[in-house]
């Protein structure tokens, strides 16, 4: 029996650096093909979650079955950062299309074919058939997508990043229609670019391109995605349309902390409605004046409640609500809100949370000054968000402080 091709295998799956396949196994009992991948780049684990000294997350060794190898049902091995939620996320589906949430067991490329057969209206026996699961799965992955946030459901449906799609409208062989001018002219410098190249990693990296302004600007893209996902009929055409509208007017759980960027000044929605900034400017005095939580929620609900009443004239906020959220999702480390009282216990005490980062100390010793020279719980609160707002954009130099916050946050 000749010695199995790597190389080809990776070829057939699209498997791309930094990851390559370092074994593979064939059970033939149960017609299953193990395959199991590293990545070549030691700094990065997908290429945006850095794997060095200074990496404090715990490895998962996870599996996802990926599209079917012949008649053996592919299943992909690799070490990925421990799963921190169930649910799919921005950062699942941002990994490649033969991995997915450590926490499940299918594939972003499986999930997204589920999703589109789920709204074409195919048959969940014949899904199941095709893709070798069982219907404990298809379920499952139904009930993840249904359960996303709203704005991470639109993207289950764009193509993965292997989906020969992209070439194809690179070299013109597939025409997207679209009135956006953004992507107009992004689609003629890529296509000029790819009927230069003939290097096929290249081609690639122009296809990742047009593929990451889809997910920066998903939700201008409707009739677009559709074309890329070959949704045609008009019964899909209006499941899918249908769904979309409905995502949109989710709003965020009272607790959600996008409510509190809004209402500090972190979130503007540059809004047109002028009722809408009356209440936030007024919302926003309530909030941060507020002497107890009970005042702070109320402020929050409020706004909360009048976007619910108005959702229907408020679609491009309620768009940039669902994005807040979609970044805050993507936060390694959940901090504490600002109210919180660590906050005020490292505006008093060294010891707290020890720094030697010498930009985070000059702050606090700022706004240690600035607090000290009044008792106004306003000016508290605000040196308080600064620390918070200052650890949040500086994850990568302030790990060993940030963790000294969420142990200490977490034991009170």
């Amino acid at each position: 029996m000749e010695r199995i091709d790597l190389k080809n295998i990776e070829e057939i799956l699209g498997i791309q650096p930094p990851w390559h396949i370092s074994s593979v196994e064939f059970d033939a009992h149960r017609h299953i093909a193990n395959i199991y991948i590293e990545s070549k780049d030691k700094k990065k684990l997908f290429g945006f979650i850095e794997n060095n000294k200074n990496n404090d997350f715990e490895k998962h060794a996870g599996q996802w079955i990926y599209m079917p190898l012949g008649n053996y049902k592919c299943v992909i091995h690799a070490e990925t950062p421990a799963p921190g939620s169930d649910n799919i996320t921005l950062t699942s589906l941002n990994t490649p299309s033969y991995l997915g949430n450590p926490s499940r067991n299918y594939s972003n490329y499986l999930l997204q074919q589920v999703a589109l057969a789920s709204i074409s209206g195919v048959p969940e026996s014949l899904t199941c058939s095709q893709f070798q699961i069982s219907s404990e799965l298809y379920s499952q992955i139904k009930d993840d997508i249904n359960k996303a946030p709203a704005q991470t459901q639109s993207l289950v449906y764009l193509p993965t990043e292997s989906d020969p799609i992209w070439a194809r409208v690179l070299k013109d062989q597939i025409h997207v229609r679209t009135n956006l001018l953004p992507l107009k002219l992004l689609l003629s410098k890529l296509k000029l670019a790819a009927a230069k190249s003939n290097d096929e990693e290249e081609l690639v990296a122009l296809a990742s391109k047009l593929r990451q302004f889809c997910i920066a600007n998903i939700s201008q893209l409707d009739d677009e995605i559709e074309q890329l996902c070959g949704i045609n009929n008009e019964k899909a055409r209006r499941q899918a349309a249908a769904k979309k509208q409905k995502q949109r007017l989710v709003l965020p759980a009272l607790k959600n902390p996008v409510w509190i960027d809004l209402l500090t000044g972190k979130l503007s929605l540059n809004s047109q409605s002028v009722p809408l900034n009356l209440l936030i400017s007024r919302q926003r005095i309530v909030f941060l004046r507020g002497q107890d939580s009970a005042t702070r929620v109320g402020a929050i609900e409020t706004l909360r409640e009048y976007v619910k009443r108005h959702h229907r004239t408020l679609k491009p906020e309620l768009v940039l609500i669902n994005r807040a959220m979609a970044i805050n999702e993507k936060t390694k480390v959940r901090l504490p809100n600002p109210d919180h009282t660590i906050w005020q216990q490292i505006l008093t005490n060294d010891e707290t949370v020890p720094s030697d980062n010498i930009a985070y100390k000059l702050l606090i010793a700022k706004l240690r000054a600035q607090v000290k020279s009044t008792q106004d719980p306003v000016i508290k609160l605000e040196a308080a968000r600064s620390i918070r707002n200052f650890m949040q954009q500086n994850q990568k130099a302030l790990k060993r402080e940030l963790n000294a916050v969420v142990t200490q946050t977490n034991a009170s």
